[in-house]
């Protein structure tokens, strides 16, 4: 009965590390999101984010 007990409570550990893992990463993709559309960034790579700001003078950086 132990067993079965200790494999219940780490189950519901796993899934709660799962949720909190899965909306981190949806907090990220919207804050990166939200960087693109602020400066008009076409291509949603880290290429295209190195392009803009290699584009940018002092005053828009």
């Amino acid at each position: 009965m132990k067993n079965s007990a200790l494999k219940g409570a780490l189950g519901a550990l796993a899934v709660v590390g799962v949720a909190l893992a899965a909306k981190k990463i949806a907090q990220r993709k919207r804050f990166m999101k939200g960087i693109f559309s602020e400066y008009g960034i076409k291509e949603r790579s880290p290429f295209g984010l190195a392009d803009k700001i290699r584009e940018m003078d002092d005053e828009q950086y």
